[in-house]
């Protein structure tokens, strides 16, 4: 079996905001093909831990690695062009990436992937929250990064909306991205491998949504919440301990992303080919 190397492996991170310690005790490791959702308190770091990822912020104390450069991050508040559509706003970064060569069947290919193609020539300012979510999605998509960062990628859509956008996170990582979402919604966390749980700067859990509600002693996991205060930090650190003890998941060895079978149409298979050679022009 192919040994896998974490996109992101994390350990014992500190990260000082000024004189303020914003993370202090940060552990966590995510592998290609994995969707893990960041959840905690407001004010908990989880911001914070973006941020360095993206380099923003010094590394204080533990460590921080990364497999890939290629990172890209969809922020709350969508940055786009209202007036122009989701087809122009690919072609536009497409051709400020480089991307040159047959960039209509790339743009395509990725509207395709977003589910966006009967909604390529509506002006930006005339689609829904959700589908101004996958506009900004698809312009990352564009880039081929192997880490996606999503800050809030569900707030303010209703639970169909929500529901489409966790399914949509999970096809993502069947082509070997990762993806780690901050997010309040706990409504649809079972679409995702792992869940990271931080609280006043500290993980205090990593594994999967299923341990997570045995761990917390909770039906569900929007419980979680409810639950952290009646214990002190250091006391649901040690809790924790125990558990990865017991547990090991962070010396677990995911198997390789199963990627998606090889198209059946010869349409298909040029569009494949396309987004394989910005992979390739990326990198």
């Amino acid at each position: 079996m192919e040994i896998l190397t974490p996109t992101a492996n994390v350990k014992n991170l500190a990260v000082r905001c000024g004189w303020t310690t914003c993370l202090n005790d940060v552990t966590f490791n995510l592998y290609p093909g994995e969707f893990c959702a960041l959840i905690g308190p407001s004010g908990s770091g989880k911001s914070v831990l973006f941020e360095a990822l993206l380099g923003f912020h010094r590394v204080s104390a533990g460590s921080l690695s990364k497999s890939t450069k290629a990172i890209g991050l969809v922020p709350q508040k969508d940055e786009l062009h209202d007036n122009i559509s989701p087809k122009e706003a690919l072609k536009i970064n497409a051709y400020l990436r480089g991307i040159r060569q047959e960039k209509e069947r790339a743009v395509q290919s990725i509207l395709r992937q977003v589910d966006l193609l009967d909604h390529q020539h509506k002006p930006i300012r005339k689609l829904s929250g959700g589908q101004k979510k996958r506009v900004s999605i698809a312009l990352e998509l564009l880039s081929s990064s192997k880490l996606l960062l999503l800050d809030e990628p569900c707030a303010s859509l209703d639970p169909q909306l929500e529901l489409q956008q966790m399914q949509l996170f999970r096809e993502l990582t069947s082509q070997g991205r990762s993806i780690l979402i901050s997010t309040h919604k706990t409504h649809n966390l079972h679409f995702c491998h792992c869940l990271l749980v931080i609280y006043c700067g500290v993980s205090i859990f990593y594994g999967t949504p299923e341990q997570a509600v045995e761990h917390f002693h909770v039906k569900q996991i929007s419980e979680i919440y409810g639950q952290l205060k009646k214990r002190a930090v250091r006391d649901w650190l040690s809790s924790y301990h125990t558990f990865e003890r017991s547990h090991k998941f962070l010396s677990r060895s995911p198997p390789p992303p199963q990627l998606k079978p090889p198209p059946t149409s010869k349409k298909t298979s040029k569009a494949k080919n396309i987004l394989k050679r910005i992979e390739n022009a990326n990198t």
